[in-house]
């Protein structure tokens, strides 16, 4: 069974300034509106919220909260990114992935609401229990059920397809995960190709085919949002955060 780091999060209007913060410590995951309504920025991309709307959070993003009313509340829920690759490559539609990072936000239909509700509810109560191996993996279950419940519900709002070069796909997933993984040590398109025993030239031509990005401009992402994440979280001045990114 997978590994998985997760956290429950509530934004309330009790902790509104700590909005910013929270949002930018979700790596994978997805936020879901339970009252009120507000306006995130995803990658400087404006999207508006309003109960029953849930957001997926693309890769290397950045998320902050603009506005929002008094009634405004959510629940943030994160997963290991690795964990949400290896399930959409089960699912074969791995390239969907990127259509997803593209229309994050969807209104969720009345019953998958309260199923995505019901669970993070489940898994709440499981981790305030006594800590058990039985209830480990009972929880690892649960946070494996709402992350397939959270990609079901998405495809019930956008159907897609899946992939039909399932190659290509886990090459470009895979790049993903090698890159969360070395992006503060490794930059260059190269050493990525390597780690699938690819040439630079193929690499880089099948990650500019299935996501429309260069794989030097995902670098830059991987990068640029760290940065960021840690100017928000850390309270480390900018000398501190290059040295501590490698620059």
């Amino acid at each position: 069974m997978a590994h998985l780091t997760q956290n429950i999060v509530e934004l309330t209007t009790q902790n509104k300034s700590e909005h910013d913060r929270l949002l930018s410590c979700i790596t994978a995951g997805a936020f879901i509106c339970t009252d009120g309504t507000a306006r995130i920025r995803v990658n400087d991309v404006g999207r508006a919220v309003s109960v029953g709307d849930m957001l997926l959070y693309p890769p290397y993003s950045t998320v902050s909260l603009d506005e929002s009313d008094s009634d405004f509340k959510g629940i943030l829920a994160s997963v290991d990114y690795e964990f949400v690759i290896a399930s959409v490559k089960s699912l074969e539609w791995s390239a969907n992935l990127h259509f997803i990072s593209r229309h994050p936000v969807v209104k969720l239909m009345e019953k998958d609401y309260e199923i995505i509700l019901s669970l993070l509810d489940l898994i709440a109560y499981k981790t305030s229990q006594l800590t058990t191996p039985l209830n480990t993996l009972l929880l690892s279950s649960l946070w494996e059920s709402l992350t397939y419940q959270v990609l079901t519900a998405y495809l019930a709002v956008h159907p897609l397809e899946a992939d039909s070069n399932s190659i290509k796909n886990n090459i470009a997933l895979t790049f993903q995960a090698d890159l969360m993984q070395h992006f503060i040590k490794h930059r260059d398109v190269a050493f990525y190709a390597a780690q699938q025993r690819l040439s630079p030239r193929y690499f880089s031509a099948v990650i500019k085919e299935v996501t429309g990005h260069s794989a030097l401009y995902w670098i830059v992402q991987a990068v640029t949002g760290e940065a960021k994440k840690r100017i928000i979280e850390s309270g480390l001045s900018i000398k501190e955060i290059a040295y501590s990114l490698n620059f």
